[in-house]
């Protein structure tokens, strides 16, 4: 399954990647490293008031940056409880988006956790929890970068 999410940020490229490569991986909200070396951070979403999240295990590829365009591969899995909490793996892109603005993207793929079963909860309701869950992390991590742009 598919999924995506893009952020516009009002702030110049430069900014924004200078910020994205000033300290690696503090551009991803709340990272940390646990016991295992791991590096974890939360994923999830607002329900009303509510906020419903688990801690996952992240791992983020070096950058690749060319004109106008940074691109950097990032895979997750649940920090504990892993069987039905599903393997994600994407790319972060970064784009000029004219002089004063920039774009996050971040396009990834994951397989439903349980087979057959799995792919049936999955295409009732998880899709939809995957969806609100990338577009946070993502709302979240072009805030991030925007507030370090400054």
């Amino acid at each position: 399954m598919d999924v995506s999410a893009t952020e516009t940020l009002n702030e110049p490229y430069a900014r924004i990647l200078e910020a994205l490569l000033a300290h690696s991986g503090t551009w991803l909200p709340g990272l940390a490293r646990d016991a295992s070396d791991r590096l974890i951070t939360e994923l999830g979403f607002g329900a009303g008031r509510t906020r419903i999240s688990r801690r996952i295990a992240v791992e983020v590829a070096p950058p690749t940056v060319r004109p106008g365009r940074c691109e950097i591969s990032v895979a997750w899995k649940a920090a504990e409880g892993s069987r039905l909490f599903p393997e994600l793996g994407g790319v972060f892109e970064l784009l000029a988006a004219g002089p004063a603005r920039s774009t996050i993207s971040f396009e990834a793929s994951y397989d439903p956790p349980v087979r057959a079963i799995g792919r049936l909860v999955d295409h009732a309701l998880l899709h939809r929890v995957a969806e609100a869950c990338v577009q946070d992390f993502v709302a979240r991590i072009a805030k991030e970068l925007a507030s370090q742009a400054e």
